[in-house]
């Protein structure tokens, strides 16, 4: 193990430690809206309250949360930032950190991610759980960086807690994640479309079909529509942005159904014929892209081969009259139907009109 770990996870050693450190923080100072280590500057969320806060050697932190189980026991959380480092491989230094509790090491992670950060660089992500020492439940979620000036690690450790209180944590844990930034910048990187991303404008839809195995031995027939809103500036959406309210703020608001996207290949004798999409993989700000096929068909788009068709937009001042109603299942000629639906609702003499 790389010396540095061994100084900076020494309070790891054992839950032991750790629920001694759980208690024995309680006096530190609360931790302040925003902390700097290193090159990098990071936040808890507003609504984050109990965590406290202990430097370590090299400039390491160790954050420090005790929690009020439901069923009237006591939990906590652990963060720890060990000190940036220059030394080893990335991939190595982090599987090194998502090892560390030695009651994880033998369970495979219900979540790995690799992928960018928001503002461009490589970001790796390691969720397991759960293990047990002396019955008390022990999980863990590992993230690491690679940024400009050195490795970054930070990794969320929680003991004895259920599963809506992890979730809890994993939230204020995920909300640090995504406002790592340079210790320079006061606000996180928001999603940045690349230099000559964009080219396309409008709203597109798709229907997607497939068939899906149910309980009771056969097979139902699925399908969905699944709306791409692009941006002129590179910025797209699985999400129509409201009325009056930009991509970029609707995308600030609603950062997982936005990603990036540009158009690639063509040349001098034909358009594009490749799409690149990145777009965030969870709540972590773990940008994730892909490359699928990509051409044109009049006004409508044909993307990894399935067909987007162009949504015009209502002319300006259009007014809708009549009410209507959302529909998850049907029955119809004593079969059942599942589906989704929108339904004006039928007036007298009015067959009604579904979308």
């Amino acid at each position: 193990m790389p010396g540095f770990w061994r100084c900076s996870w020494s309070s790891l050693v054992g839950l032991g430690a750790i629920a001694l450190a759980v208690i024995s923080f309680g006096a530190a100072p609360a931790l302040a809206a925003s902390y700097t280590i290193g090159d990098i500057r990071f936040d808890l969320p507003g609504k984050a309250r109990g965590w406290k806060v202990q430097e370590g050697e090299g400039g390491s932190l160790a954050l420090v949360k005790a929690v009020n189980t439901d069923d009237g026991g006591k939990g906590g959380a652990f963060i720890q930032v060990p000190s940036p480092t220059s030394q080893g491989a990335f991939a190595d230094n982090f599987a090194a950190m998502a090892a560390i509790l030695p009651e994880l090491r033998d369970e495979d992670p219900v979540i790995e991610r690799t992928g960018t950060t928001m503002d461009g660089y490589p970001v790796m992500l390691s969720d397991v759980c759960c293990g047990y020492r002396d019955d008390i439940l022990v999980a863990s979620i590992a993230v690491g960086m690679q940024r400009p000036d050195a490795q970054y690690f930070l990794v969320l450790v929680m003991i004895n807690l259920d599963s809506d209180e992890r979730r809890a944590l994993e939230e204020e844990f995920a909300f640090a994640i995504r406002s790592v930034r340079s210790k320079n910048e006061e606000t996180p990187a928001v999603l940045t479309p690349a230099e000559g991303a964009g080219g396309l404008e409008g709203v597109y839809t798709s229907l997607q079909t497939s068939l899906m195995p149910n309980l009771f031995g056969g097979m139902d027939f699925t399908a969905e529509s699944v709306i791409l809103a692009f941006d002129p500036s590179g910025l797209y959406s699985s999400e129509i942005p409201a009325a009056g309210v930009s991509m970029q703020d609707h995308c600030t608001a609603r950062l997982k159904s936005c990603g990036t996207y540009a158009l690639r290949g063509g040349g001098w004798f034909g358009g594009a014929d490749s799409i690149e999409l990145a777009q965030m993989s969870n709540d972590y700000g773990i940008v994730e892209t892909e490359t699928e096929t990509f051409s044109r068909d009049g006004d409508n788009l044909v993307i990894d081969e399935d067909d987007y068709r162009r949504i015009p937009p209502l002319p300006r001042g259009t007014q809708l009259d009549g009410s209507w109603r959302y529909f998850w299942g049907v029955q119809r000629d004593d079969r059942d139907v599942i589906g989704r639906g929108i339904q004006r609702a039928p007036a007298d003499n009015d067959a009604g009109r579904a979308f």
